[in-house]
């Protein structure tokens, strides 16, 4: 699968203009923001599951096409993060439960907090997962892949043979950059429903990522030079021919 840095700064171009846009309405109507910008079955939110399953197939090619070179683990490592890509989408529009008019009933309407067909607006003994698992935890486990990852990448052996093992595609610096230039305007801006647009931003990053990883340009030669295993080195340059088929 060729990489496709043009696509890439498409996309990061995609970024910094949603990012200026939201700080012109979040400014200068907060009301227009909550309500419209960021409104639940609005444009932000569908476009969050948009480029949400195009990341999901990114991945199942990207599985498909590392089969014969990486072997059998890294397709099923890349089929499953697209799957979890998959659940993310329909999860953010609540698995088209409003565009279909399906009621809620059962379990969902009586321990989700918005009555509606999600899993991470379930309530589970008192706790919002929302809160805690889709919350803070998944947070660090993103800001760990997104920010800290690429940054070891190049100097730490050990991240990159689990990196490899995992058969993650690596973010490269200006994704980390713009990942981190979108958590903190997010962060300061004061308007609700802000965080709708941090999942479109993520999306747009990690589509980015997908189709344009650090590790999609990485050799063998360097990999050992690094202190890496043969193995690693090896599915190292196989991810390489992956990306550049």
């Amino acid at each position: 699968m060729k990489t496709h840095p043009r696509i890439n700064t498409a996309l990061m171009a995609l970024v910094a203009a949603l990012m200026a846009a939201t700080i012109v309405i979040a400014v200068t109507d907060p009301v227009m923001f909550k309500d419209s910008f960021a409104a639940e079955d609005g444009i932000v939110e569908y476009g969050t599951a948009i480029f949400l399953v195009f990341g999901a197939l990114t991945l199942f090619r990207r599985a498909f096409a590392g089969h014969k070179l990486v072997g059998l683990r890294f397709s099923i490592l890349s089929v499953l993060y697209g799957a979890l890509f998959i659940f993310a989408a329909g999860e953010e529009v609540s698995w088209g439960q409003r565009i279909l008019d399906i009621d809620t009933t059962g379990i969902f309407l009586e321990h989700n907090d918005q009555q509606e067909l999600t899993l991470h607006n379930m309530v589970v003994g008192g706790v919002k997962l929302d809160e805690v698992v889709f919350g803070n935890l998944l947070s660090v486990v993103l800001l760990t892949y997104l920010i800290l990852l690429p940054l070891l990448w190049s100097r730490a052996a050990w991240v990159r043979n689990l990196g490899t093992w995992l058969a993650v595609p690596v973010p490269r610096l200006q994704h980390a950059l713009a990942t981190f230039i979108v958590t903190v305007i997010i962060g300061v801006i004061p308007v609700d429903r802000k965080w709708e647009v941090y999942e479109l931003a993520f999306a747009l990053i990690s589509l980015g990522i997908f189709l344009f990883p650090q590790n999609a340009t990485a050799s063998s030669t360097q990999v050992g030079q690094a202190g890496v295993g043969l193995r690693s080195a090896s599915a190292e340059q196989s991810d390489s021919d992956i990306a550049n088929a």
